[in-house]
């Protein structure tokens, strides 16, 4: 007999799918931290404060002409005192220009005129600049110099005085003691010379005139 045919092997089964992973669910996103509570006392401030920038340039600016002033005074008196009157004249006339009527400036102008010997225009720029600041020690003690120089000895004394009450311990305080001394000196022996020392008497002799002896007496004639 013939022998069976050989049955045909089956094929390997198919590997089952793998499964697809499970999808991953993304992780939740956490909320925001909550805003801190809001400050009105905060805020307040903060609005108060904002003007107060825009004010510092204007104020900065304001305070620039004082400056300037003191720097045009400062740089005149030094011309002054190295002999560049007519430099020291021009610094005081824009130190005018930037602040009118300042005692400083006018006092520096009245040296400039005492140093080119016009005493009585001294003297009016230093009243100015007292009128300005009455007490401003540098144009009492320059106003006791251009009296001086004038020849009005009271008036000296008195302003030197007047400068030694503000600024006992100045400066110019010692040449100011000086100055009274000796000016008090000048004018103390017309004091107490009266009328009769200042006006010869006319009834009284002369002291150059020669007394003549007198004429000698003839004995009586002999009887």
């Amino acid at each position: 007999a013939a022998a069976p045919a050989a049955l045909p092997t089956p094929p390997p089964p198919a590997p089952a799918p793998t499964p697809a992973p499970p999808p991953v669910a993304a992780a939740p996103t956490p909320p925001p931290p909550p805003s801190p509570p809001v400050d009105e006392k905060t805020v307040e401030k903060t609005v108060e404060k904002a003007p107060e920038k825009t004010a510092t340039p204007a104020s900065s600016s304001s305070d620039s002409k004082p400056r300037n002033y003191e720097k045009l005074v400062a740089d005149g008196d030094r011309a002054l005192e190295n002999g560049q009157t007519a430099k020291a004249q021009k610094l005081y006339e824009d130190a005018l220009k930037a602040q009118p009527g300042g005692a400083a400036a006018l006092t520096g102008s009245a040296y400039v005129a005492m140093d080119r010997h016009r005493g009585l225009a001294a003297i009016d720029l230093f009243r100015q600049a007292l009128d300005a600041a009455p007490h401003y020690a540098p144009a009492l003690f320059g106003i006791g110099e251009a009296y001086r120089e004038q020849g009005k000895t009271s008036q000296a004394i008195e302003a030197y005085k007047s400068y030694l009450e503000q600024s006992p311990t100045g400066t110019d305080a010692p040449a100011a003691r000086r100055q009274i001394k000796e000016l008090g000196e000048a004018i103390a022996p017309a004091r107490h010379e009266g009328p009769s020392a200042v006006i010869p008497d006319s009834t009284s002799p002369s002291p150059s005139a020669k007394t003549e002896p007198p004429a000698p007496t003839s004995p009586p004639p002999v009887q």
